[in-house]
């Protein structure tokens, strides 16, 4: 069932580069990867369900990213792709912790505090995850989260495709923002650290997160192009 899902919304993204022919044909190249590396995952890695569903999420990014690649289509086309397809999956369970969030409280700031809580079960703070959230600035309504180990850019960079992960993964945390009513900051990530470009070789090995909570008013209209430029 869920192979149909991600098939299905994997082809409408597809449809802007490929004809319904060729789509068919990358993505049973993609999940013939996929099958041929999950065991292996499975062998290695002894983690929570949660962190387990995350990395076979990132094994079908990787095995699609080179199905796209085999096909010919441009690098920056295929990470775009991979953006939005992996997004359609992140706003469903972004927007349902929101909701839950809603039924705790009432006050913006306690909201945006609790979805953040809600999402560390699915996965996201499970062992060998390391983070450190600093202190709350209840004044100014801001949440600094640092993650000092991530086993999910780990997985991608042993794989050579770290770049993946930043446009499947780490350029989420913008939309998250939007969707839980805040105002979103970093500097980097780990991915970009485990990249090695020459603009990230001197950052700490971590990433810096900064949520600034609205106060009030209309949430702006967000697009990708406040992630790609």
């Amino acid at each position: 069932m869920i192979r149909h899902v991600i098939s299905a919304h994997a082809k409408n993204v597809l449809l802007a580069s490929y004809p319904h022919s060729k789509i068919k044909e990358i993505l049973d190249d993609a999940w013939e990867r996929y099958d041929t590396i999950l065991p292996t995952l499975s062998m290695e890695h002894k983690y929570s369900q949660g962190l387990m569903r995350l990395l076979r999420g990132a094994t079908f990014s990787m095995a699609l990213y080179r199905a796209l690649e085999a096909a010919g289509l441009p690098k920056e086309t295929s990470l775009r792709h991979l953006h939005d397809i992996n997004w359609f999956f992140y706003e469903k369970m972004l927007k349902k912790t929101w909701e839950m969030a809603g039924a705790i409280t009432r006050d913006p700031f306690e909201r945006l505090l609790q979805a953040g809580r809600l999402l560390d079960p699915l996965g996201f703070n499970s062992e060998p995850y390391k983070w450190r959230l600093e202190p709350i600035d209840f004044e100014n309504k801001i949440v600094i989260r640092k993650c000092l180990r991530c086993p999910i850019a780990e997985y991608y960079h042993a794989n050579g495709l770290v770049e993946v992960c930043i446009a499947a993964n780490c350029d989420q945390d913008y939309a998250q923002a939007h969707v839980w009513g805040a105002d979103f900051k970093r500097s980097h990530t780990i991915a970009h650290v485990l990249s090695g470009k020459d603009e990230y070789k001197d950052k700490p090995m971590e990433c810096d997160y900064t949520f600034i909570c609205r106060q009030s008013g209309p949430l702006p209209e967000f697009t990708l192009d406040d992630v790609f430029g």
